[in-house]
């Protein structure tokens, strides 16, 4: 359940400035997580929310107005043990005490062997002896929202303070615990960056000498490079296509389906090709679409080695449900030649989406990865609706290379995949908006070009390859096909 955007936080300014201090960070974020009075006063709804969320800061809140707290540099965990973890990092604060007007940073707990407790039945835990516990169980508010004593541990071990030289208990939550509420913050960076990590240039010239390289794209064959867009169930691969195709028609143009299902809406195979907007000839180049990937069902690594080596041919039905099958497939082609195959592999992400993927599906876009690589073909990665995610671009996508958080995933998605992260790519495609928008174009026919330019190369690497073998193009097949 993620937090409402009409909620308020409960942290002030000023005591962001001091946590970020206290953790040394001082680009640091805070983003909410967790409200106790939002998500309930339950432990299994806290790991639900909060587990592998990097390092976090909990806090809570008691109607005696004391607010005090723990951090953690590791993520949560819930496994069904109790099991202790080591964090040097950790340490218990307190923001406000009538006692002390001001933040006090009271242990670091770096003598202890366990740190924090990760514990399916506890919330965030601190201390070896539990020294501070904020939830245990399932509890309920009372008619006028207080909750009183989260847990009898809570109180029992934060009087005691066996692991640790603290003051009086009583000095940094006010008494006897009746939580006003509790919230834990996940730690990021701050949204944006003074200086953008990639430089673009947005002015409209920009954009001209796009569409102009992209419209002289040739290869050195003369035949169209072959584009394969891959990627998990509503990441916007359709929408790429239909993005790069309204910024040639010079206007909004859904010609592959697109849109938000549960299930793949590509039903189909289809090889789709771009036309010059004056002459109307097709571009040097088709972008092959197929269906989404999904946990279950959807396309299975053999499927994905029949579209990479280009055994599939434009219009062959799909059945998110069916594997592919030489012998029953339509024109099934069991022996295509080097301008059937792809030329160019491109993943595509939802960026919102890539913390909540499933693993199943992560497993099968790095099979993708492995099937491309085996073969030597360059690899792309777009992620798209970067709006989602950063509202700054959402406002205003020049802001994309400012953004911490898009930053950060294509420094993840490239340690993930292996590749550069110059091929990683963020988009935003065209889902929403009625009309063209130049700034979006430039991202769009940006990361365009990177495909072509990959796949320009792959196609004369190939030939230089094939000439050395004496234009035996079988040889040259038999040669990169070798290894799968």
């Amino acid at each position: 359940m993620p937090i409402p955007l009409a909620i308020d936080c409960l942290l002030p300014p000023n005591d962001e400035d001091q946590l970020r201090n206290w953790i040394g960070r001082p680009n640091a974020a805070f983003k909410l997580i967790y409200k106790a009075s939002i998500h309930g006063y339950n432990s299994k709804i806290f790991h639900q929310t909060c587990d592998d969320k990097g390092p976090t800061v909990s806090l809570a809140y008691t109607t005696a107005d004391y607010v005090f707290g723990g951090y953690t540099s590791i993520p949560w965990e819930n496994p069904a043990v109790a099991a202790p973890k080591r964090d040097p990092n950790a340490f218990l604060f307190g923001l406000q005490q009538k006692a002390r007007g001001s933040p006090v940073y009271y242990t670091s707990l770096q003598e202890q062997n366990g740190h924090v407790e990760h514990h399916d039945g506890l919330g965030p835990a601190f201390g070896e002896k539990k020294d501070m516990v904020l939830l245990t169980g399932e509890h309920y508010a009372t008619k006028d929202g207080i909750i009183e004593d989260a847990g009898a541990q809570v109180a029992e071990a934060f009087t005691s303070f066996k692991s640790v030289d603290l003051p009086p208990p009583a000095q940094i939550t006010g008494g006897k615990l009746h939580f006003r509420d509790i919230e834990v913050y996940q730690v990021t960076d701050k949204p944006v960056m003074e200086k953008p990590s990639v430089n673009i240039s947005w002015e409209n010239k920009t954009r001209e000498k796009l569409l102009k390289d992209i419209m002289g794209f040739q290869t050195v064959n003369k035949k169209p490079a072959r584009i394969l867009l891959l990627g998990q169930i509503g990441a916007g691969k359709s929408s790429f296509f239909n993005s790069v195709s309204s910024i040639f028609k010079g206007y909004i143009a859904q010609t592959a389906k697109a849109g938000e299902e549960a299930s793949s809406m590509t039903k189909t195979y289809r090889t789709y090709a771009v036309r010059d907007p004056e002459s109307r000839s097709p571009l040097n180049f088709l972008l092959c679409d197929t269906m989404g990937v999904e946990k279950e069902h959807g396309l299975q690594e053999a499927d994905m080695a029949y579209f990479i080596n280009g055994n599939i041919p434009n219009g062959t039905p799909l059945n998110p449900s069916k594997m592919i099958n030489p012998k029953t497939t339509r024109n099934f082609k069991h022996s295509p030649n080097f301008d059937d195959e792809t030329h160019c592999g491109v993943l595509v992400i939802n960026t919102a989406y890539i913390d909540a993927m499933p693993q199943d599906v992560w497993r099968k876009l790095e099979a993708f990865k492995r099937l491309i690589n085996d073969r030597e073909i360059p690899l792309i990665i777009l992620l798209t609706k970067i709006d989602q995610v950063c509202p700054q671009v959402a406002d205003d996508v020049r802001r994309v290379y400012y953004s911490n958080f898009i930053k950060r995933m294509i420094e993840k998605m490239s340690s993930r995949f292996g590749i550069a992260q110059n091929q990683v790519h963020p988009v935003q495609n065209y889902t929403i908006a009625h009309d063209l928008d130049d700034n979006t174009d430039i991202l769009i026919l940006q990361a365009f070009l990177h495909m072509l330019r990959a796949a320009g190369n792959y196609i004369e690497d190939y030939n230089t390859l094939r000439e050395e073998e004496g234009n035996n193009d079988l040889n040259v097949r038999d040669n990169r096909l070798s290894q799968t």
